[in-house]
């Protein structure tokens, strides 16, 4: 795969399109089960994976082999590209302890009405609360990014959110029960 990082866009060994052909050739396969992995479905993993080398294909004349090698470049735009994914999807995912609740709004009664205990327990949760939750959770933040962007202190953040869990859980838990 050094020809491709040594021939990025701009060389004048080999044209674009050679070029691209060969990131394809080279990466395809590693992008497809990547996806498939994530996502254990083919026909999406075949189409993100498709998604991905459009994307490549329309940037190629960006990409720059001195702030990154071809293989960290085609990964990063697979990994945002399946984030995207999953927020399109409104997919929502809390982790309660031994409890996880997934509900993706698109996905039948029994899916809608998981989200909408959840909702509920998110309801009774203070802003600071579901602002954590939403933070860690959804945003994918880490403890030290949180505490940055909030001003708290990460030990602080890891309390609030153990005892903030353990209170949504119990929530869920008094809805489940509730004819």
């Amino acid at each position: 795969m050094d020809d491709i990082a040594d021939g990025g866009p701009g060389s004048a060994e080999k044209t674009r399109e050679e070029l691209l052909i060969q990131t394809f050739e080279e990466y395809y396969d590693k992008i497809y089960r990547f996806f498939l992995f994530n996502v254990h479905s083919h026909e999406q993993a075949q189409d993100l994976a498709g998604e991905v080398f459009c994307r490549v294909a329309s940037a190629w004349p960006t990409y720059d082999p001195e702030k990154a090698a071809v293989s960290t470049w085609v990964f990063t735009v697979a990994k945002n590209l399946l984030r995207d994914s999953w927020r399109k999807r409104r997919l929502v995912q809390v982790e309660l302890g031994e409890i996880a609740i997934n509900a993706e709004l698109d996905d039948g009664a029994e899916k809608a009405e998981q989200k909408e205990m959840l909702c509920q327990a998110l309801q009774t949760l203070t802003s600071r609360e579901r602002e954590l939750i939403g933070l860690k959770y959804v945003a994918d933040l880490s403890t030290a990014e949180i505490a940055s962007l909030t001003g708290l202190s990460p030990n602080n953040i890891r309390v609030t959110l153990f005892r903030t869990m353990k209170k949504l859980q119990t929530k869920v838990v008094d809805i489940q029960a509730v004819p």
